[in-house]
C-alpha cells in the first residue's frame, strides 16, 4: 500500500491463480484495477513508492516457469514502462525506495537457487540511466524475514533484514558507505529469530526496525539514538507456529518522531495498534483494531498528512484488504475500517509512503 501526492491509495499484488501483476488504485470516487504484467507467476513480492502521482512497483517477473527476475515498472494505469533490473535474481520480497536524487533504488530477497543456503539479500539501483546491483548479504538470508529499505540523512541506503546463523536467524541491519561497500551489524540479541522486518526513519535520517522475534514470542522494535542501538520488548504473542511468509507486522514513525506500531496475534486473530510518542520510553496500551475471519496477513501501516495512521491488512478467511485510517492522531478508529473484497490465491502489500489518505471505500477486482 501507498499514496500518491494527491492523497489516492494505491496496491500491487499477484493476482488470481498466482497470475499476472495487478495494480488497483482509488481515483477520488472509486477504487480500479489494472494489469501491469501478464503471465503465470508473475507479481509475486511486489512493493509500491509513487513519485508524484507516478506510480513505481518492484516485482518479480518471470521468463520461464523456474527462471524469475526482478522488475521494475513505472507509470499510470494507462501507460506502463517495464524495465529488467536482475536477470540472475528471484527476488520473494521486495523494497521500493525513491534515493534523494529522486531514481529508485530496490532492496529484494533473492531466492537464488534452489536451496536456502545461497538466499541472499541485494540492492540495485538506477543511476546515469543504468541499473546496478550489490549483493548486501551474501548467504543464508531468511525468506519470512522479510527485508526493508530506506535512506539516511546523508543519503546513505540502510537495509533490514535477517539471516541465519545456525541455530538462530538474528536481526541485520546493512549501510553502504560512500565507495560503495557494504557493512552488517547484528542487533536484538544473537539467539532471536527475526521475522517480518519493517524498516522506517525518522526525521534525523535515523532508522527503526521492528520484527517479531519467533523464539522468545515478542515484538521488538530496534532504534538508533543517534550514538547507539537500543531496543524495545513492545509485547508478547503466541508465534510458535507463526512461520508463515505473511508479514504480520508494520511500522511507520511520523514527522512528530512518534512511532507507531500494528501487529497481528495468530492466536487471538487481532490485529493490535500500541505507540511511543517521541523521546519516550513508554508504549500505548494495546488497541485492538479489528479481528481477522481467517489469519491477518501482509500488514501495511503509514502516516497521513496529518499524522493520523492508515493501515490495511489482507484477511484469509474472507479473501478480503481491509483498509481504515485514524480519525487523527494517535489512534486508528476500527469504525474507519472497510473491506475491499479482491479474491486473490496471494495478495503481496509492502510499501509505505508520507502521503494523506483518501477516505475508504470498497475496492473490488
Amino acid at each position: 500500500m501507498a499514496l500518491d501526492a494527491n492523497g489516492n491509495a494505491g496496491f500491487t499484488f499477484e493476482g488470481s491463480g498466482m497470475a499476472n501483476l495487478v495494480y488497483g488504485s482509488y481515483t477520488g470516487s472509486a477504487w480500479a484495477t489494472t494489469v501491469v504484467e501478464s503471465g503465470s507467476d508473475v507479481g509475486s513480492g511486489s512493493s509500491l513508492i509513487y513519485s508524484g502521482t507516478t506510480a513505481n512497483i518492484a516485482y518479480r517477473g518471470v521468463n520461464t516457469i523456474g527462471d524469475y527476475t526482478l522488475n521494475y515498472a513505472a507509470g499510470s494505469p494507462d501507460s506502463w514502462a517495464i524495465t529488467t533490473v536482475d536477470s540472475a535474481a528471484n527476488p520473494r520480497h521486495t523494497s521500493i525506495a525513491m534515493s534523494p536524487d529522486g531514481s529508485p533504488a530496490i532492496a529484494y530477497f533473492d531466492e537464488a537457487g534452489l536451496g536456502a543456503a545461497d538466499d541472499r539479500v541485494s540492492y540495485s539501483y538506477k543511476s546515469g540511466g543504468t541499473w546496478h546491483t550489490e549483493v548486501v548479504h551474501g548467504s543464508g538470508a531468511l525468506r519470512s524475514g522479510g527485508v526493508g529499505l530506506g535512506f539516511g540523512s546523508t543519503g546513505t541506503p540502510l537495509i533490514g533484514y535477517s539471516a541465519d546463523t545456525g541455530a538462530y536467524d538474528p536481526l541485520r541491519f546493512g549501510q553502504r558507505d560512500s565507495g560503495g561497500v557494504w557493512s552488517e551489524t547484528t542487533l536484538g540479541g544473537s539467539q532471536h529469530v527475526a521475522r517480518y522486518v519493517s524498516l522506517d526513519l525518522d526525521s534525523q535520517g535515523d532508522p527503526y526496525i521492528a520484527y517479531i522475534d519467533t523464539d522468545t514470542n515478542a515484538v521488538y522494535v530496534d532504534w538508533w539514538n543517534g550514538t547507539a542501538w537500543s531496543s524495545d520488548l513492545v509485547a508478547q504473542g503466541d508465534y510458535a507456529t507463526a512461520w508463515e511468509d505473511r508479514h504480520y507486522l508494520d511500522m511507520a514513525v511520523d514527522s512528530a518522531n512518534n512511532v507507531h506500531l500494528i501487529y497481528y496475534d495468530p492466536v487471538t486473530k487481532q490485529i493490535n495498534y500500541r505507540e511511543r510518542l517521541a523521546g519516550g520510553t513508554v508504549w500505548s496500551p494495546n488497541r485492538t483494531l479489528a479481528t481477522a475471519s481467517g489469519d491477518a496477513a501482509w500488514l501495511n501501516l503509514d502516516m497521513g498528512l496529518f499524522d493520523q495512521p492508515v493501515f490495511s491488512y489482507y484477511d484469509t478467511g474472507d479473501s478480503s484488504v481491509y483498509f481504515g485510517q485514524g480519525e487523527g492522531r494517535p489512534i486508528p478508529e476500527p469504525s474507519t475500517v472497510a473491506a475491499f473484497t479482491l479474491g486473490l490465491l496471494a495478495l503481496f502489500l509492502w510499501r509505505r509512503s508520507r502521503r494523506p489518505a483518501p477516505t475508504a471505500s470498497r475496492f473490488t477486482s
